[in-house]
């Protein structure tokens, strides 16, 4: 998911609101394309309003938590699951501005694997191990 277009005019430069979804990887169901437009525009939905109320990062984190729950996408807990019943989950976070990563792999059975990843993202920050 991908927040943010700058947008150059006679006043100056601005930051307008782009949101982009990525609905997980591998076969999506063509017979389902409603609903994962749906999905989208109620996920993006999240993020633009939590950016009234809420940081960048936070509001990131609502939208993917949104999508991850949905259970209708390869994400979260709607994620492919192994031979052996489990589900392995992956997720990151990036932002430019404090220059900073999360990430998580493998993480098994986990509903929300961003929020783990925005966790480590804000505890490299705190302990000044992030991006330089």
């Amino acid at each position: 998911m991908q927040v943010g277009l700058h947008h150059t005019s006679a006043c100056g430069t601005m930051t307008l609101p782009f949101v982009a979804v990525h609905l997980g990887a591998g076969y999506h169901s063509e017979s389902r394309v409603q609903l994962y437009e749906r999905l989208c525009r109620e996920c993006i939905g999240v993020v633009l309003e939590n950016l009234n109320k809420n940081s960048l990062s936070q509001s990131l984190v609502a939208g993917i938590s949104f999508l991850e729950a949905s259970g209708i996408v390869n994400a979260g807990c709607g994620s492919n699951k192994a031979r052996n019943g489990t589900i392995s989950t992956d997720a990151a976070i990036m932002l430019s501005n404090p220059r900073s990563i999360g990430s998580v792999g493998c993480m098994i059975d986990e509903k929300n694997p961003i929020s783990t990843a925005e966790t480590i993202r804000n505890e490299a920050i705190a302990s000044g191990l992030g991006c330089r």
